[in-house]
């Protein structure tokens, strides 16, 4: 019966619901640097995969593999490759 109740709820409601419950010794700024962090990576992630005309054509690729890495070292560019 509870789960239903949460369930009916809107987000914004049950978001203040936590809100409230959420500890006054949990710090609310690191809080939301983390979630700047989520959305930074998110969007890097977005952009790495955006859409580019190539030829007058729209193709999908990967942005490393058409810009150099900065730095231009072979080991920099392995690195790259390790960790995508």
């Amino acid at each position: 019966m509870e789960n239903q109740a949460i369930a009916s709820q809107g987000l914004w409601s049950r978001a203040r619901e936590v809100a409230i419950q959420t500890p006054e010794s949990r710090n609310r700024y690191v809080d939301f640097l983390r979630a700047l962090s989520i959305l930074a990576v998110i969007s890097g992630h977005w952009l790495m995969a955006a859409p580019l005309v190539i030829d007058g054509e729209l193709a999908f690729t990967n942005m490393l593999a058409v810009e150099p890495w900065p730095g231009g070292s072979p080991g920099a560019s392995r690195l790259c490759l390790y960790f995508s």
